[in-house]
């Protein structure tokens, strides 16, 4: 499920033939064991937390399986683990299809810092220099400015309106006026649902 961080020799099937075997007769007598189970544990599986769409599709079986494994053992941190892993999957692999793409770049690091920080007066108003350091710190852009981040958004609708109120800059400790976006968040958070569920058209 990961990709491996150091070379790997070449599979071969004939190596580790009998330790397949044992694998595949151990995850059969498991699943007929235990069939109801999880069939039960399936029809009510309710989502995780993050993981929505087709990778909750693809992961709610291996869910399924670490639940039941963490009540059988008693050990919770068996679910916890498949979780994170499957979180830490998803990421990775939504991180991967960014790259290079620096629309999508912007508009899922905008709702990412949305999510993170508190607007203004609560007024959905953010400071483009913050959104903007923002950005570049989490896909090492240093030379993005505001002018490109700005284009973006209004490219996609995603600014409401832009306001100049005057903020205390803390370096210098002095007031200064400031660039501050009110962002349409529902807006966003559908565009970065579709981008990072794979739908091309935004």
């Amino acid at each position: 499920m990961i990709k491996s961080s150091r070379p790997l020799e070449k599979f071969q099937f004939s190596k580790i033939r009998k330790e397949l075997k044992e694998l595949k007769d151990s995850i059969r007598s498991f699943s007929e064991d235990y069939r109801d189970l999880i069939s039960d544990r399936h029809d009510a599986f309710t989502s995780v937390d993050k993981i929505s769409g087709r990778d909750e599709e693809v992961w709610a079986p291996v869910i399924i399986i670490a639940d039941i494994l963490a009540t059988l053992l008693d050990s919770p941190i068996i679910k916890e683990d498949m979780v994170t892993l499957a979180k830490r999957v998803i990421l990775q692999r939504r991180r991967t299809s960014l790259v290079g793409n620096r629309d999508l770049q912007i508009l899922e690091s905008t709702w990412a810092f949305v999510e993170e920080k508190k607007p203004l007066n609560g007024d959905s108003l953010y400071v483009g220099d913050e959104l903007c350091r923002f950005i570049g710190d989490r896909w090492s852009l240093p030379g993005l400015k505001l002018e490109a981040v700005s284009r973006t958004l209004n490219r996609y609708d995603v600014i409401r309106s832009v306001k100049r109120p005057r903020l205390t800059d803390k370096e210098r400790e002095v007031r200064v006026q400031k660039s501050c976006y009110q962002l349409d968040k529902t807006r966003l958070s559908k565009l970065v649902t579709q981008l990072l569920d794979g739908e091309e058209e935004l």
